[in-house]
């Protein structure tokens, strides 16, 4: 017998096909959504990418100037190719090198590790930072302090002395410490002192950083990049109340790690810190901050 498709038959059919239209409705709106929201991301890029394209790198670096404005991803790593490949006219090897060490991933370090084989010393210096901190690539104090001395350029002195210190294991700062309440203390140790028995600053911490304000010049390197931070200093201060020993214990960027440590070789003594009547050798730490203003030109 034959079947008859009614009408009535028809409506769930219809139903079901109304259904899968919406579906595929929506997931082609969720596609353009998506396709939309990539172009959007990668918009400056984009129309940089073009303006190569067409030989236009004067553009283009404006349009990568402006996708690393607006956060697009790849953006620092397309314009440190373009000012470490592109026009002579264009080339400019510190900012490229900074913008490989921005783009933070392991094709651009390997573009700072061939610019570093060339000898420029923002590579070298961007580089072993790199080591010196395990961005990218691997933690090693010895590259690190191999490179920061190939950067002659910046002077990494005192950077590469307390490096050396930490590798050696002759850095004071790392001899275990005797607790105050529990024992005798040696000649040669160094202390946590309870607050009262601490080192002292002439005149107070206010005073203190009043003389670290004027001895501490922002570098020129991190002025003209715009580069801004805080390095965690910890350092010694002596039975004489001299400073000794300086560490970096929260490193921020190699130049101000460095003047950091600098700094600290100037400073006045202290009072030093007393253990039963006597003075003591004692640890310390402070914060220097770099905070980087278009009329800047020290710490503040």
């Amino acid at each position: 017998m034959n079947s008859k498709i009614t009408f009535s038959s028809l409506k769930p059919i219809k139903a079901l096909t109304a259904i899968n239209n919406k579906f595929w409705i929506i997931i082609l709106l969720l596609c353009f959504g998506l396709n939309w929201s990539n172009a959007q991301n990668s918009k400056w890029i984009t129309k940089g990418d073009h303006s190569i394209a067409k030989n236009n790198y004067y553009k283009a670096k404006q349009c990568y100037d402006k996708a690393i404005k607006a956060g697009e991803d790849g953006a620092y790593f397309k314009m440190g190719v373009l000012l470490s490949e592109g026009p002579a006219d264009l080339c400019d090897e510190e900012v490229a090198a900074l913008c490989f060490f921005q783009a933070a991933s392991q094709i651009s370090i390997d573009k700072l590790r061939a610019m570093a084989d060339r000898n420029s010393p923002d590579a070298q210096m961007l580089l072993g930072y790199c080591y010196q901190t395990g961005n990218v690539v691997h933690k090693d104090l010895s590259k690190a302090i191999e490179l920061y001395k190939k950067a002659e350029e910046f002077n990494l002195v005192f950077l590469i002395d307390a490096l050396q210190r930490q590798i050696d294991g002759k850095d004071e700062g790392q001899t275990p410490v005797t607790d105050f309440n529990e024992g005798t203390f040696f000649s040669d140790s160094i202390y946590h002192l309870p607050e009262e028995a601490m080192p002292e600053f002439p005149g107070g911490i206010d005073a203190f950083g009043q003389t670290l304000s004027k001895i501490v010049n922002y570098p020129q390197y991190a002025l003209r990049n715009r580069i801004s931070g805080v390095v965690l200093v910890k350092f010694v201060v002596e039975k004489d109340g001299s400073v000794d020993n300086a560490e970096i214990m929260a490193s921020c960027f190699p130049v101000l790690d460095n003047e950091a440590l600098r700094a600290m070789k100037h400073l006045p003594k202290w009072k030093p810190g007393m253990s039963q009547g006597k003075p003591v050798r004692c640890f310390f730490q402070v914060p220097i901050t770099f905070r980087y203003s278009r009329n800047i030109d020290r710490i503040c």
